[in-house]
């Protein structure tokens, strides 16, 4: 899969192809993804011109729109939770002319099909695959029985062998 950062740089490009100036990332509380990421994404947004706000997503009891101020783009990366649909709600009913963006982890079909047709219209998702994903599973197994060749018989080695690819070409470019 390409890096997180190959997709915050994309949706830094799509806001500057829309005429967005001014941004706020939310970010959900996981170390391991929605602040990292976040933080991608706001660097990408940044370099690219745009004003850019970071902030973690909400509590119950907090109001989006106390936050929003003049942000033309709310950036949600994190997961989709049981939360995710009132929040594109409430977003979109502060204001409907509003850009509601997603990474890949709220780019679940579930969640698509829970908004509205005008919630929907104002938002997008962005997702990292680049290629149909025949050419990842071709891709995975290429890999796969690469690794195999180098460990022969002895599991750990085929593990290792795997593990340590680096800069590899392949069919998706190099990796």
């Amino acid at each position: 899969m390409p890096h997180d950062g190959v997709g915050a740089r994309a949706i830094a490009g799509w806001l500057v192809d829309a005429g967005v100036h001014e941004l706020l990332v939310v970010h959900d509380h996981d170390d391991g993804y929605g602040v990292p990421v976040g933080v991608m994404c706001a660097e990408a947004a940044r370099e690219r011109g745009l004003a850019v706000r970071s902030r973690p997503v909400w509590d119950h009891d907090d109001s989006p729109a106390d936050d929003i101020g003049d942000a033309q783009a709310v950036l949600y990366v994190g997961v989709a939770g049981s939360g995710a649909v009132g929040l594109w709600r409430d977003l979109h009913a502060i204001d409907p002319a509003r850009w509601l963006l997603g990474t890949e982890g709220v780019a679940v079909p579930w969640l698509a099909r829970e908004l509205s047709p005008a919630v929907a219209a104002r938002s997008r998702f962005f997702v990292a695959q680049r290629a149909p994903f025949g050419f990842y599973g071709f891709e995975a197994m290429a890999l796969i029985l690469d690794a195999i060749a180098a460990g022969g018989s002895d599991r750990a080695a085929t593990v290792r062998a795997a593990r340590s690819t680096r800069d590899r070409d392949s069919v998706l470019g190099r990796y």
